[in-house]
């Protein structure tokens, strides 16, 4: 699976604003595999190649640029807003 899919789904289970994506990311660009744990199940994931590891910078980078690229072609998703509707007087 790309690591591009991967990451989507993260995205989706845990958010965009949530620093585990960043982390479970980081942590398999910098050391080529690792293991999140669920609630109910775990998941190890390795990179195919063993030299596509880098160091925490470029990892960091690539994952932001990845977020931007995904912000900018969907629809961001925004807080809820509230909008109160009230019945004419009268």
């Amino acid at each position: 699976m790309p690591l591009s899919a991967k990451i989507d789904e993260f995205i989706l289970k845990l958010g965009y604003s949530n620093a585990h994506v960043l982390g479970i990311v980081v942590q398999l660009l910098t050391s080529g595999k690792v293991r999140v744990d669920y609630r109910d199940y775990s998941e190890r994931l390795q990179l195919v190649a063993r030299g596509a590891t880098m160091d925490r910078q470029e990892a960091v980078a690539l994952f932001e640029r990845h977020i931007e690229r995904l912000q900018n072609d969907e629809i961001p998703l925004e807080t809820t807003q509230k909008i109160m509707v009230q019945p004419p007087q009268g």
